[in-house]
């Protein structure tokens, strides 16, 4: 019985994880977006304020005030597109009484009782991504929540400073009352 008070203190801290894989690509259309109003308020500023002078092409400063102009409705349409599809593409995974909650921004997916869950499994992974020069790869500690059937497990927490997991994982662990392996 104590270990179920236990429980149920810790889970009354709504303990969540959202897995959000759009959100990057979001934050990046509207930063291009920003850039480009950036570019026709100059290139607007350079064919009004500035007088007539046969050597300015004005052409030039017409079409590159066009093409930003399109740039930037592309990139806000892209980006509300995005926006829109983006709660099929979610995963919110929350603690709730005796059960872990998966949903995503509509309806939940599933419901899977915390004692179904092994352990808390500690352990590094690989991971790259992809610039100018190619592929780059680093190392991150990953917390993970284990379950026998492999749909049904989640990363909490990922980060390159192991020091930055540790409360994350205490929290877990005594939330759900279960161990920390580490791998």
């Amino acid at each position: 019985m104590k270990n179920y008070f236990k429980r149920n203190q810790h889970a009354a801290q709504k303990l969540t994880v959202t897995q959000d894989p759009d959100k990057y690509q979001i934050l990046g259309f509207l930063t291009c977006f920003v850039i480009c109003l950036v570019a026709i308020a100059g290139f607007s500023h350079a064919l009004f304020n500035h007088p007539v002078d046969p050597l300015q092409d004005v052409d030039i400063t017409i079409f590159a005030l066009v093409a930003f102009s399109l740039a930037a409705l592309f990139l806000i349409g892209w980006s509300i597109r995005i926006s829109l599809n983006r709660n099929r593409n979610n995963k919110i995974f929350t603690i709730e009484g005796e059960c872990i909650q998966c949903s995503d921004g509509y309806t939940g997916l599933w419901r899977e009782p915390i004692q179904n869950y092994q352990h808390l499994r500690w352990h590094k992974e690989q991971r790259s991504y992809v610039n100018k020069y190619g592929r780059q790869f680093y190392t991150v500690q990953v917390i993970t929540l284990d379950h026998p059937q492999a749909e049904r497990c989640f990363e909490i927490i990922a980060h390159q400073d192991a020091s930055r997991l540790k409360a994350p994982c205490e929290r877990w662990a005594a939330a759900l009352d279960l161990p920390v392996v580490r791998c």
